[in-house]
């Protein structure tokens, strides 16, 4: 009795998914060439003139950049690097950019990147450097604490 209904039931099954299948069949059709809309005609996003209405604005005009700023030979210290990570586990590493380079230094502590500054400590938020030759300690923060400044050594 089991093995007859389950026939049925599997015959039925079949039997429906064959005739949806048959209903809602639509063959492929081929693509038209008028159908396709050509790319020149669309005015693509980096065409878009969008600097002069926001320049009109005075909330948006552009500011006057200070070339003395850009100059190669700006003041290195320890300050000037950016610390751009920290990981905490062991080995505890910082990483560092280097103020006028690319470069992305791994720094453990007892290394460096600038003569006579040392990696003391490494915490979640932030580092502690210590000159070796003055004794000087600088802690150097992960996330900026104040707009726009550099801190000095504390």
């Amino acid at each position: 009795m089991n093995k007859r209904a389950t026939l049925i039931g599997g015959g039925l099954t079949v039997m429906v998914s064959l005739l949806s299948i048959a209903l809602h069949y639509e063959p492929l059709t081929e693509i038209r060439s008028s159908d396709l809309v050509e790319l020149n005609d669309r005015k693509v996003v980096y065409e878009i003139d969008w600097r002069s209405p926001l320049a009109a604005n005075p909330q948006f005009a552009p500011k006057e950049i200070d070339q003395a700023g850009n100059d190669s030979s700006a003041e290195e210290g320890i300050q000037y690097g950016r610390l751009i990570g920290i990981v905490p586990d062991r080995p505890s590493l910082a990483i560092v950019i280097p103020p006028n380079s690319n470069n992305v230094l791994r720094i453990g502590p007892g290394e460096g990147w600038l003569d006579g500054w040392l990696l003391n400590k490494v915490t979640t938020d932030h580092v502690i450097w210590q000159n070796s030759k003055s004794n000087e300690e600088y802690k150097q923060y992960l996330f900026a604490r104040g707009k726009g400044t550099i801190p000095t050594p504390e």
